[in-house]
């Protein structure tokens, strides 16, 4: 296989990865990134030992959700740590996301934090939401409401759905900006329109409520109905009380 296919698979790996929220309990990869078969991971392997950074990652990818070899955190570690040693935004972010969890390494939010900084400042989407929520939490730094909301802004405006969705509860709460429902309900509807069952069942309690929209029951009723096709955890309850 041409080195320029495996290549342009690792793109679509590292690029799919970024639309994973950090704050799930999987790896923030593992629904997305395509399976190589082994003679691509040995290719693979290859340009990674020859010093390719992205290559370097794509490893760290296949050892964390044990893609084609058995499953060993340290040894992703070790990976993500070769690419972050070169600067890459994605081994950093990665070897972030290993501090945070504990993966490999003793759980450091502190050292988190430091990474996903590194790759935030480079415009990694993935890492700027995950900082603006280590700020919204507390985690490895003081809470700080105000830089969580600059940091879910910079991931949001490149269509990082998470991202939008928590900034649509940002406005809603009156936490790191002034309250505003109507503000609250154009992010909703942005992440709602771009899929994401969170903001669309966000949106569906705006309908639901009245808050920032004219109460409508039937519109509340079709979000939580696709907030719950996609799996959001709340809205088939809210679906089953609104169709009694």
């Amino acid at each position: 296989m041409k080195k320029s296919h495996i290549v342009y698979k690792l793109v679509a790996a590292v690029m799919l990865a970024a639309m994973v929220s950090c704050s799930t309990t999987e790896s923030p990869t593992s629904r997305s990134i395509p399976r190589f078969d082994r003679a691509e991971i040995e290719q693979n392997m290859e340009m990674a030992q020859a010093g390719d950074a992205m290559a370097q990652v794509y490893m760290g990818l296949c050892y964390s959700d044990g893609i084609g070899v058995q499953r060993d955190y340290k040894k992703a570690v070790e990976w993500f740590q070769k690419s972050a040693n070169q600067g890459d935004a994605r081994g950093l972010f990665n070897l972030g996301y290993c501090y945070e969890r504990g993966n490999g390494v003793p759980k450091d939010y502190k050292k988190a934090v430091a990474l996903y900084q590194k790759a935030a400042v480079q415009g990694f989407p993935t890492a700027q939401y995950c900082l603006g929520e280590c700020y919204y939490d507390g985690k490895g730094v003081q809470q700080n409401y105000t830089k969580a909301v600059e940091w879910y802004q910079k991931a949001a405006v490149q269509g990082f759905d998470r991202a939008v969705n928590c900034l649509g509860l940002c406005y809603e709460d009156g936490k790191g900006v002034q309250q505003d429902y109507e503000k609250a309900v154009e992010w909703y509807q942005k992440g709602a329109d771009s899929e994401d069952p969170y903001s669309q069942y966000n949106l569906g309690r705006c309908y639901e409520r009245g808050r920032g929209v004219q109460k409508d029951i039937n519109q509340a009723i079709e979000w939580y109905r696709k907030a719950s096709q996609l799996g959001h955890p709340s809205a088939s309850d809210a679906l089953k009380r609104l169709e009694r």
